[in-house]
């Protein structure tokens, strides 16, 4: 079960929000130089190279996205659709700072932009809630489909390394550990409490792991 991509995309987030934040900074900072060719020429570079920055995350993004087994095709439809929306924004936006000659033409585009950033931050974060959902469902289920395939080993365990009760006892436990944890993601997943959803998949992945060694050593045992 892949979760790598949960930091990665709120950095994502928090980088469009951080551009905001710049480019409001870039407004004050021009409003605070005097008009003069080189203070113009230092601002809009800066510009453009933060434009640029976001684009890039924004494409490995898309490509995260695309790539994760992990992510349902309607999620990931919803999410690419909005990293578009974005990204044209952006492109936009960036052809209209190339196309500023002077310091108040390239604050009153930098305010249009940081217009469009503010308000849509709560889609922004929605999205990547979404995401987060998404590979918590696809957890639980990938939980669900393990826990059973161990049950039935178990039952064949039983007849073939009876001498094994102890460790196979132990699995048994674990089975009702992970069986806990999984309805414990279930309502994370329903209350959409991504904390809850991520200290859950970490324990059932952990578990699980140990679940394999035990089972792994006790068929080796049995040999």
């Amino acid at each position: 079960m892949a979760y790598f991509t949960e930091k990665f995309f709120y950095g994502i987030f928090t980088f469009i929000v951080f551009l905001g934040i710049v480019l409001t900074a870039i407004n004050v900072r021009a409003i605070q130089l005097p008009q003069g060719g080189v203070q113009f020429d230092t601002l809009k570079q800066t510009t453009l190279t933060v434009v640029d920055a976001a684009l890039k995350k924004l494409n490995a993004a898309e490509a995260l996205v695309q790539s994760n087994p992990n992510i349902s095709d309607e999620v990931k439809t919803d999410v690419i659709t909005l990293f578009n929306d974005v990204e044209n924004a952006l492109l936009g936006y960036k052809a209209d700072v190339e196309q500023t000659t002077t310091l108040e033409e390239l604050k009153a585009v930098n305010q249009e932009i940081v217009a469009y950033l503010s308000a849509n931050k709560d889609v922004f974060k929605e999205s990547f809630k979404k995401i987060k959902a998404d590979i918590a469902q696809n957890a639980k289920i990938k939980a669900e489909e393990f826990k059973q395939k161990v049950e039935q080993i178990i039952v064949i365990l039983k007849v073939t390394c009876p001498q094994e009760k102890d460790a196979i006892a132990e699995v048994e436990q674990q089975l009702s550990e992970l069986q806990t944890h999984i309805t414990a993601l279930n309502a994370a997943i329903h209350a959409k409490d991504t904390v809850a959803m991520k200290k859950e998949m970490l324990a059932i992945e952990t578990l699980m792991k140990a679940m394999i060694a035990n089972m792994k050593q006790i068929e080796e045992s049995c040999l």
